[in-house]
């Protein structure tokens, strides 16, 4: 498993958000720099959105969710 994992849930219908984009970014130098992509598995879940000899710096991070194109499907 990742060393950064994310549930999401719609609860609008109360269930897993299956087949969400998210991405993960770090802001470095005033800039977000997009280093993972991943899309939620049918529990919501994405378990895979860093490799495992990736390792996570101190810094800020940001995930955004495409809840747009979730919603719009």
């Amino acid at each position: 498993m990742s060393q950064l994992t994310t549930h999401v849930l719609d609860t609008s219908c109360g269930k897993p958000a299956q087949n969400m984009t998210v991405e993960l970014e770090f802001e470095s130098h005033d800039q977000w720099i997009k280093i993972a992509k991943g899309i939620t598995n049918s529990d919501g879940r994405v378990t895979d959105l860093l490799c495992k000899d990736k390792i996570m710096q101190h810094g800020v991070y940001r995930l955004s969710f495409d809840a747009k194109a979730y919603f719009d499907q």
